[in-house]
């Protein structure tokens, strides 16, 4: 499905670049784009590839070591007259197995697999990271785009009413002053809202960066700071996600990981190891004598040995050898004692986001009723200054409380959604039915 959108983003991508359009891009192309571009995930699955090869070929201890040479050798005297007369020329050959069997042999096949669960969660981590900022940062894009609008309405309104108050200057109804007042009224909108422009337009030229796409691109973000009501039982969430949660894995995965080396180290350190040995070689004298082999100048030996180790060490109370496998023991119980503690903050910090998100809504919700008691007032009070019942102050104050108000709302929408986000993440997984589309 992901690389489905992908797809769909590119070629929108090459659609807008032939059209001369503004590219349209909404969160789930977002993501898309960056799951497939970001080059630190790319990284990690290389990495998760290489793990991979490592656990599909377990065996690959219990393979021998053969190695094979070959060598010409020529010796000649330097001052004496030789005693036999040869050419002086030697030439060896030799073929060589060896297979050491350590005692920790099925510990190391255990630890590639758990390199490899590492290596996933890694994988994972990255993407929900990549995913999470994404989401987060389209959302605050989203809020600043509609800030933008916001101020570009006072602006307008503001440039509007100026306009009004000229023409009754113009017709004897109204002051000079009261036209300079609006005028100036209506030019102090505009340095406000060309700051948040300014400020929009970086921070989206940053975004597309992360999606991997030209900041300098004419993009047009699609969307809606829109979700409904969650009621989320916080200690529900606990039972039933709190051992889904990444950083809660990667301390299992570490503690998995401290008792297999454990194991490993005790093994080769205690235990007898067994090394199996052959070789082959042979040696030709004069070989390019052509009665070399009758003259019994040839010569060939087979060699097989059997070695067995044990180390002595590791049994002595103290010694280096014993003292490293009871270090390892005190970093077991550390990293227990670590996801102990993860595990209290992971339950206090999802509770914490619940109760944030339970007000957050409440926030929420004041916010829009205040906008709507804002725009009711403002609206009763343009109607007044047209029939000349108020003044411009009076409509200017009216306006700055609606504009606000609808900042406001727009500020809580975000926190809201952004408090969303986090609890997915907190949660340890790609919830996305926790966001509204």
């Amino acid at each position: 499905m992901k690389r489905i959108v992908f797809a769909v983003a590119l070629a929108a991508i090459f659609h807008a670049a032939l059209a001369a359009e503004p590219l349209v891009l909404d969160r789930d192309a977002s993501i898309a784009l960056a799951l497939e571009q970001n080059r630190t995930l790319r990284s990690a699955e290389v990495a998760l590839g290489t793990a991979q090869r490592e656990a599909d070929n377990p065996l690959k201890a219990l393979l021998p070591s053969v190695s094979a040479s070959a060598s010409l050798n020529h010796s000649d005297t330097l001052f004496s007259d030789p005693v036999i007369d040869r050419s002086g020329w030697t030439f060896s050959s030799g073929l060589n197995v060896s297979l050491p069997l350590q005692a920790g042999l099925a510990d190391s096949i255990t630890q590639t697999r758990l390199d490899l669960d590492a290596q996933r969660i890694t994988v994972e981590q990255a993407r929900m990271q990549l995913v999470n900022q994404v989401e987060r940062e389209f959302s605050y894009l989203l809020a600043a785009k509609s800030n933008v609008e916001i101020l570009a309405l006072g602006r307008d309104l503001a440039q509007q009413r100026f306009e009004q108050t000229r023409t009754s200057f113009e017709n004897g109804r109204t002051s000079e002053l009261a036209v300079l007042q609006a005028q100036v009224s209506a030019a102090n909108q505009e340095p406000t809202y060309l700051a948040a422009a300014s400020a929009y337009r970086a921070r989206l030229q940053s975004f597309l960066i992360v999606l991997g796409l030209d900041p300098r691109a004419e993009v047009d973000l699609e969307g809606e700071l829109v979700a409904e009501k969650a009621d989320f039982d916080a200690e529900e969430l606990i039972d039933r996600y709190l051992e889904s949660r990444i950083d809660i894995r990667t301390q299992v995965a570490m503690v998995r990981s401290l008792e297999n080396s454990r194991s490993l180290l005790a093994a080769n350190t205690r235990l007898p190891s067994v090394s199996l040995s052959a070789g082959w070689s042979t040696s030709v004298s004069d070989p390019f004598a052509r009665a070399s082999r009758e003259t019994g100048a040839w010569s060939d030996a087979l060699t097989v040995g059997l070695g067995i180790s044990v180390p002595l060490d590791g049994h002595i109370p103290n010694s280096s050898t014993d003292l490293s496998v009871k270090a390892m023991d005190d970093r077991i119980t550390q990293a227990r004692i670590q996801l102990e503690d993860l595990r209290e903050s992971a339950r206090a910090e999802i509770i914490n986001l619940v109760a944030q998100l339970e007000t957050s809504w409440s926030t929420m919700e004041l916010s829009r009723l205040n906008v709507e008691l804002s725009g009711r007032a403002y609206e009763m009070s343009e109607e007044a200054y047209r029939r000349g019942t108020t003044d411009r102050l009076t409509v200017e104050d009216s306006q700055q409380s609606y504009l606000s108000a609808n900042q406001s709302y727009l500020v809580s929408r975000y926190e809201y959604l952004a408090g969303l986000i986090s609890l997915r993440y907190a949660l340890g997984g790609e919830q996305y039915e926790l966001i509204a589309d």
